[in-house]
């Protein structure tokens, strides 16, 4: 689940900035419904849908807890939407590190990791 997730991220990285929010919010409605329609299908079908089945064989295979899979998807989806933000800047880390962090607060939630002997 890591290595894929991982991977996802790395593609993410590699593209320019995608913005899906803004774009099905602000630009969408601009297009006419058939152009609507075909980005709509382009995307589930090419970004969401890969990543929620993703997380459904991770379900399946135990790796994870059962939840939406759409939530996880969607909420991987926004992070990964939010790191151009997070790496300006001076103090900014690389891409590849916000992504790794994203992905373990994703995988290991946000308490302290208890060391163990």
């Amino acid at each position: 689940m890591r290595s894929q997730l991982g991977a996802a991220g790395g593609w993410f990285l590699s593209q320019p900035p995608i913005h899906f929010l803004s774009m099905f919010h602000n630009d969408m409605p601009s297009l006419g419904e058939d152009n609507i329609k075909r980005l709509a299908i382009c995307s589930q079908q090419c970004v969401f849908e890969p990543l929620r089945q993703t997380f459904i064989e991770a379900q399946q295979r135990g790796e994870i807890r059962h939840t939406r899979p759409e939530s996880l998807a969607g909420f991987f989806l926004s992070v990964m939407e939010s790191i151009p933000f997070v790496i300006t800047g001076s103090d900014a880390a690389s891409g590849e590190v916000v992504v790794d962090e994203m992905i373990s607060v994703l995988l290991d939630g946000l308490k302290p990791q208890v060391e163990r002997d």
